[in-house]
């Protein structure tokens, strides 16, 4: 972080150099939205202690570093960057018209997804581990699942 501050090195190039962040080391340390596409992000969508350092960040300044942990309980650092704020409003389509076109992608390969699994299903054989014979699915996987 200090480094980066001190303009020896950019954000983006220390993350492609440093990270050890698969998902975003090639994109220069910008997190993907996974939910809505793209990179902005919601404030209500944040995680709590992200939302608590990004919220007293000014666009362009780096955090320090914040110890994390992943799933399973290795700690590691994180720093981030804000690039950029939007104001909150009422969506248009002026403002929003690539959030409304990932949107209605979004939809529509679900929507395709879902019919080519129901048109595959009936004649798909699917095994099933007992570990996961409980389990909810959104598809009839079994033949005995309503």
């Amino acid at each position: 972080a200090k480094v980066i501050r001190a303009d020896s090195i950019s954000f983006n190039r220390a993350a492609m150099r440093f990270s050890t962040e698969e998902d975003t080391k090639m994109q220069g340390g910008k997190v993907s939205n996974f939910y809505e596409g793209g990179l902005k992000h919601a404030v209500d969508k944040l995680e709590r202690d992200v939302f608590l350092v990004l919220n007293k960040l000014q666009v362009g300044e780096v955090s320090n570093p914040i110890m994390r942990e992943d799933r399973g309980g290795n700690p590691y650092f994180v720093i981030f960057k804000v690039d950029g704020r939007s104001d909150a409003h009422k969506a248009n389509l002026r403002d929003d018209y690539l959030l409304f076109k990932r949107m209605a992608e979004a939809e529509m390969r679900l929507a395709s997804l879902e019919k080519w699994i129901n048109r595959k299903l009936s004649n798909t054989y699917v095994r099933l581990s007992e570990e996961f014979k409980d389990c909810q699915f959104s598809f009839p996987w079994l033949a005995d699942q309503p």
